[in-house]
């Protein structure tokens, strides 16, 4: 249980820093990306805000959809990395009977 909050919290982290970090280039105003990082919190269902221009829409829909794809990814490398670790601990610590 400890694990899955733990993870999440770091999804919720790394998804919140990649919209911003993607969003930055475009000419979105304040008040906008205020909203957007307030919905950061639903990662890949995120609406684009009503703030947004209609030419900046479509690019700041594919900036949530690819900022979902670097959290996911993160979560994968972290659940990869502690699927490992615990193969290695029960290689290690679990006694072998014949």
């Amino acid at each position: 249980m400890l694990a899955i909050a733990a993870v999440g919290a770091v999804a919720l982290f790394v998804f919140a820093t990649a919209l911003q970090e993607r969003t930055a280039a475009l000419a979105l105003p304040a008040e906008a990306r205020t909203a957007l990082q307030a919905e950061a919190d639903r990662l890949g269902e995120a609406e684009v805000p009503a703030q947004v221009a209609a030419e900046d829409a479509g690019a700041t829909k594919l900036a949530i959809k690819l900022a979902f794809v670097d959290a996911f990814r993160v979560v994968m490398a972290i659940c990869a990395g502690l699927a490992w670790l615990s193969a290695g601990m029960a290689a290690l610590l679990v006694e072998r009977r014949t």
